[in-house]
């Protein structure tokens, strides 16, 4: 595992990302994901995403920028951005749809582990005139694994303000249910490699299946990641999943194109 980190971090320094360039030239934007409400089926929010158009690079995939800003701790101010640029954006379309409209922004280990990270998040958010109940901060379960006592004081903090904590991509990590009794979260994001064919695969409709359970135990919110087909959704709808995001509804949109699509999808 070190060697193989060691060969992509190496690989990642030769493409010679320059990152503060890009961020100084407004290269990065963000796009987003509707996530729907199976019950209602109303759209509950949105999961902000970053791209990177270069002009040297092209357009860059985030798996293989953001290694790097990470190596580089330049995602802590990316991070930010991130934040900021999500909650102005999603505010303004909240003054013009009807109903709340919550955001979902990615958040490192890096960033966690920032001695001034709940300060300045709750900066943004009063900044931005954003709720913090319709924030939802995403971490993976590896950055639990890496900084246990950290992330749980800076739960424990976020959940003081209302923010909703996010584990994503559950089942893929090293202690998906070690750290259920440790850590105090809201939302459980299923990962797509269960998801995927889930009406045809046995196996992993019992491991959703048990997952739900556990989560309606425990008071868990579920959203399932890369839903594609409609098989796949009724499957998730019958077994009373909360809340689905994938290409089957709906793609990463621009910011052009969010509002229109909501509308559209209210009105149908």
């Amino acid at each position: 595992m070190c060697h193989l980190i060691e060969s992509r971090d190496g690989l990642l320094e030769s493409r010679n990302f320059d990152l503060e360039k890009a961020f100084d030239r407004h290269e990065f934007r963000l796009v987003y994901q509707p996530q729907l409400q199976l019950d209602g089926g109303r759209i509950s929010g949105v999961e902000a995403l970053l791209r990177w158009d270069s002009p040297e690079h092209g357009v860059v995939a985030p798996a293989e920028f953001i290694p790097w800003a990470e190596k580089t701790h330049f995602i802590i101010k990316l991070g930010y951005w991130i934040l900021e640029t999500a909650c102005r954006q999603v505010k303004q379309w909240q003054k013009s749809l009807t109903g709340d409209l919550a955001v979902a922004v990615n958040v490192s280990g890096k960033q966690l582990t920032d001695p001034n990270f709940v300060d300045r998040t709750v900066d943004i958010l009063k900044r931005t005139g954003f709720s913090p109940q319709l924030l939802k901060l995403e971490l993976t379960e590896s950055v639990l694994v890496d900084n246990l006592s950290v992330a749980a004081e800076q739960f424990k903090r976020l959940q003081a303000e209302q923010i909703q904590i996010a584990i994503d991509d559950f089942g893929t990590g090293y202690a998906s249910l070690s750290y259920l009794q440790y850590f105090s979260f809201d939302i459980l994001k299923i990962d797509r490699s269960f998801i995927a064919g889930i009406d045809q695969n046995s196996k992993n409709q019992a491991i959703v299946a048990s997952i739900l359970r556990l989560a309606q135990q425990l008071n868990f919110q579920i959203i399932a990641e890369g839903v594609e087909t409609a098989a796949e959704r009724e499957f998730l709808a019958e077994k009373e999943c909360h809340c689905i995001q994938g290409y089957g509804f709906c793609p990463p949109l621009e910011v052009a194109e969010l509002p229109l699509f909501i509308e559209r999808h209210c009105r149908g």
